[in-house]
């Protein structure tokens, strides 16, 4: 039977010797490449290797960015759509390369776009206006405090039923034509969701293999297609409507649009306070247990990961923390818990000091979904974040090899 032993801040559970195996050393990427639980315990009558458990954390917090992360422009996608507190617009420009000389009458002119997502058709009709941009930009430094500026009045008015991930959706535009007749004032196009709308959608860009393109027909030839050279989106939060999805009792959250993320510290013993445990301990796997509570969160899919904070005290997003994000796992709309291998950062942790750590979206950028975990102060005790550890005591700590 296991035994318990309490430390400063919750339980520690020991159950029977299990092992250490060899350790593949973590590299500075998105995974935590150190042996598995089930290698671990097949081996486990040769090591005295020690399983404990730590929970609940000292404690939790979450925080919103001040503002969403540079480098939208560099993005997969493009999100167009609007939420209560939320405004997401895209703008695109089409190479002028590949349009007719001036004076040539165009005959038709459509904007294709490949559909990152569904849109059922049991979901609103989507409608979002194309409004011509009349200054010149860059997508690597468009942010909401300097979009390009664009007419107020719309050139045409598009609506979309349903359309399945990978789609194509196509829409006529009449921008062509003022493009071809004053190719200096060629700055692209944006597009901005109607009023009323309360959903995304999302397109993929040109860093992607099905860029958007813009399919030109004129005279007697076949239409050419010109493709997108910049795009971008610019999501931001409606000051007077957005409300902060941080700070709801017994949760810490995970954002992505309009960034949220969350530390939490759990008081691991000093040496001395649990045998074999201190800085000489060899971590041979460390995994963070969290539990996602679906009724406060909204999300198809994005994938979370851990940082190890640097100094204290905690300083929202000027939180110093290591540039290494162990333990990438994806969370969606059934994600009931996740586990997290971040084996790297508490051997860091106990080598260095524990300042606790950061949890995050691996990618800031794409749309506002977001997770809610329980927290320390959960009303729910089960469902607290826990930090289980197999490791093994260093020389001379008593059952060490």
């Amino acid at each position: 039977m296991p035994s318990f032993v309490r430390t400063r801040r919750g339980i520690a559970r020991f159950g029977p010797a299990i092992v250490p195996a060899l350790l593949l050393a973590a590299c500075d990427t998105n995974q935590d490449n150190r042996v598995g639980v089930g290698l671990i315990q097949d081996l486990g009558d040769e090591k005295a290797v020690r399983d404990t458990t730590f929970a609940p954390p000292d404690t939790t917090t979450d925080f919103h960015l001040t503002k969403p992360p540079p480098g939208t422009g560099l993005s997969a996608s493009l999100l167009i759509g609007a939420r209560p507190g939320y405004l997401s617009r895209s703008f695109l420009q089409f190479d002028p390369a590949g349009l007719p000389d001036s004076g040539t009458v165009i005959d038709s002119a459509a904007v294709h776009l490949v559909a990152l997502e569904d849109k059922p058709d049991t979901d609103p009709v989507f409608t979002m206006t194309v409004h011509r941009v009349t200054s010149e930009w860059s997508e690597l430094d468009v942010d909401p405090d300097s979009i390009p500026s664009f007419l107020a009045t719309a050139s045409d008015t598009i609506s979309f039923d349903s359309f399945a991930k990978d789609d194509t959706a196509s829409f006529a535009v009449s921008l062509a034509q003022f493009w071809v007749d004053r190719p200096d004032s060629n700055f692209g196009l944006v597009l901005i969701p109607a009023d009323g709308m309360a959903s995304f959608l999302e397109f993929s860009s040109q860093e992607t293999v099905t860029p958007p393109r813009l399919s030109v027909a004129w005279g007697a030839e076949p239409p050419v297609d010109v493709f997108a050279t910049q795009d971008t989106f610019v999501l931001e939060a409606i000051e007077g409507e957005f409300v902060p999805l941080t700070g709801l009792p017994g949760r810490m959250t995970v954002a992505r649009g309009v960034p949220a993320r969350s530390l939490l510290l759990f008081d691991l013993p000093d040496s001395g306070e649990t045998p074999g445990f201190s800085d000489l301990t060899t971590v041979n796997r460390a995994e963070l247990v969290l539990h996602v509570d679906q009724t406060a969160s909204l999300m198809n899919e994005f994938s979370v990961g851990v940082q190890r904070v640097l100094d204290e005290p905690w300083a929202g997003d000027s939180t110093a923390v290591t540039s290494l994000l162990l333990g990438t796992t994806p969370v969606n709309a059934e994600t009931d818990s996740v586990v997290l291998t971040i084996t790297g950062h508490v051997q860091d942790l106990l080598r260095d000091e524990n300042y606790g750590f950061q949890l995050r979206a691996l990618d800031e950028r794409p749309d506002v979904d977001y997770v809610r975990f329980y927290a320390h102060d959960s009303e729910d005790a089960a469902k607290v974040p826990a930090l289980r550890l197999w490791y093994t005591p260093g020389v001379g700590e008593g059952g060490g090899p």
